[in-house]
């Protein structure tokens, strides 16, 4: 069962606009029994700043009702206007007899190219064919189709009821601003990673699709509205946005009944629920948003989704809302783009290259890292955040030296003199975790790199365009000491009794290394019986490097000690994102 959490913002209180004007008197001598109504659209009508909709004009309508229990239609008309950027006003002029009468207009979109044609019956002048909504009664106005109502903005629509007392010696002008009977409600996700491997997205929920000009309110029974883009393209609403539905709303609000939303990747099919959360108010713009993408639609799987509802004037509200980023978590998957996942998937143009083993999020272990830490050798800082580390998935193969020989004496132990470079400038000590800072040692020009062989192939990795870290990380670069224990740590228990390896299991890390062996796209450390991986931290006791034992197999699984640098040991790159 997935845990729900509510939480509802309101930006601004809900506003409706009404502006008329009193009756003039006929000083211009014109026809006493003249009627001129203008009406305007809102003001922060959102459409785009001309208002105009390609393929589409503005309709209007207008009846006129008698008043009572046995109200009659008396009058109808239909008018027909381009948009036009500044104030937008659809012009109505009749003549009328004295009297008081209600009259109800409607505006909405309909196709450019729509002409009047002549209606039949006798109080009505002309008609333009719907496009949207059925208008043939404004007491009944119902949406045709309910999927036009479902990322759209041409089915936009604007109404107004009022009350007309003609007076037999004066001319009739009015003007006034229309209002919206709808809610615009957008769901999003704040997920990117997941948005962004939408490929289909379904919809269910219930609503009103009738609407009473008369009485400005919804009413009949609601109707099932099932919504299917099996062909969603994620590019095309880079804020994470899913649908946007416009929704009748009664001037009182209410809330919105349960939204059932359904995911599909190439993962499979996962199955959200939106609750009851989201208000319907009038003329305003609601943005429900949250992680509901799981990182894996395992129905099985408990995780948490915290909603937040925004509430914001329609025309003011069309800032972006800001995604916040999902944290990595230990045993993510690492992509060449630079995307992490908590799920393997399988991706020829974008190639998982290895595991997060430390996160700095939340205390984890790589939370004592700091951006400081990645500065290169030119003084260009190359993190201004630390997420997590990364080992590669893959090493290169054979053996390695830290330093060649002596040339004049094979045999000897080569330490490090830590009184000039390098071993003036690493890391010291089994605490270290400074490894881009390390690496970047070795490439300034007082060092022959080709003396340094394992230095030269971590550099050499880095530098192909094959294995090439991605541009917002660190680099590949070659992992201190600590690092190397944290991810032993990550990677596998081992149980050693009598120098025996009786018992091992992967952990997080060495279960997801062992996802991507099994599709050929990563090996596991030590694979041909040597157990010691090289770190760049000295030991500053003895001048040696520190090596840590990963090979499951390996008596001294996890395990470290300072050791001759002309000895040959693997090694595996690490970066930091």
């Amino acid at each position: 069962m997935k845990k729900i959490l509510i939480g509802l913002i309101y930006c601004c209180c809900m506003g409706l606009f009404l502006t008329s004007c009193s009756d003039d008197d006929n000083t211009s001598g014109g026809d006493v029994n003249q009627m001129r109504i203008s009406a305007t659209l809102p003001g922060r009508i959102s459409v785009n700043p001309t208002r105009t909709i390609d393929g589409h004009k503005l309709r209007g309508i207008l009846e006129l009702w008698t008043k009572g229990e046995n109200a009659k239609p008396v009058y109808r008309a239909e008018v027909a206007v381009d948009p036009v950027t500044g104030k937008t006003t659809i012009p109505f002029e009749l003549t009328l007899e004295p009297g008081t009468y209600d009259y109800l207009m409607w505006v909405d979109y309909i196709d450019q190219n729509a002409v009047a044609i002549n209606a039949t019956d006798d109080n009505t002048s002309s008609r333009y064919a719907d496009k949207y909504y059925d208008t043939s009664n404004l007491m009944n106005v119902t949406v045709k189709d309910v999927h036009s109502l479902m990322n759209n903005d041409a089915c936009d629509a604007f109404f107004y009821k009022g009350e007309i007392q003609k007076k037999g010696n004066e001319v009739f002008q009015q003007e006034i601003e229309l209002i919206r009977p709808f809610t615009k409600v957008s769901v999003l996700e704040k997920n990117l990673k997941e948005f962004n491997l939408l490929k289909g997205l379904s919809v269910s929920y219930s609503a009103s699709m009738k609407f009473n000009v008369n009485t400005g309110s919804t009413f009949g029974e609601a109707t099932d509205v099932d919504y299917v883009n099996s062909d969603f393209n994620p590019a095309l609403k880079t804020d994470g946005t899913l649908f946007t539905a416009y929704l009748f709303a009664n001037e009182e609000g209410k809330k919105l009944g349960e939204v059932n939303l359904s995911f599909t990747t190439d993962l499979g099919v996962q199955h959200v629920v939106v609750p009851q959360i989201i208000p319907l108010l009038r003329n305003q713009h609601i943005k429900v948003s949250g992680n509901m993408m799981a990182e894996s639609p395992d129905p099985n799987n408990d995780f948490e989704i915290s909603f937040d509802v925004e509430v914001a004037d329609w025309g003011a509200s069309d800032q972006d809302i800001v995604a916040t980023e999902v944290k990595a978590k230990v045993g993510d998957f690492f992509y060449a783009d630079g995307s992490y996942f908590s799920t393997y998937i399988k991706d020829e143009a974008n190639p998982c290259i290895g595991i997060v083993f430390a996160v700095a999020s939340d205390g984890g272990k790589a939370s004592t890292d700091d951006p400081a830490n990645y500065v290169d050798k030119n003084g260009k800082q190359k993190l201004e955040k630390i997420r997590g580390w990364v080992v590669a998935a893959k090493e290169i193969e054979g053996r390695f030296k830290v330093k060649v020989d002596n040339p004049g004496n094979p045999s000897q132990e080569v330490t490090l003199d830590l009184g000039i470079l390098p071993g003036s400038a690493l890391g010291q000590g089994k605490a270290d975790i400074s490894g881009f800072k390390n690496t970047e040692v070795f490439k300034q020009d007082a060092i022959t790199l080709a003396d340094y062989p394992v230095v030269e192939q971590i550099i050499n990795y880095e530098n192909d365009p094959a294995t090439k870290a991605p541009a917002s990380t660190s680099g590949w670069y070659w992992g201190a000491v600590k690092q190397y224990l944290i991810l032993s740590e990550e990677y596998a228990k081992v149980t050693v009794e009598n120098k025996v390896v009786t018992y091992w299991e992967y952990l997080t890390v060495g279960k997801s290394i062992e996802t991507l062996v099994n599709d050929q796209a990563a090996v596991h450390f030590g694979l041909d019986g040597e157990q010691f991986y090289w770190s760049s931290t000295v030991d500053a006791a003895t001048g040696k490097i520190f090596r840590v034992g990963l090979r499951t197999l390996g008596i001294n699984f996890g395990q470290t000690a300072g050791w001759k640098l002309n000895d040959a040991r693997h090694f595996r790159p690490i970066l930091t994102f």
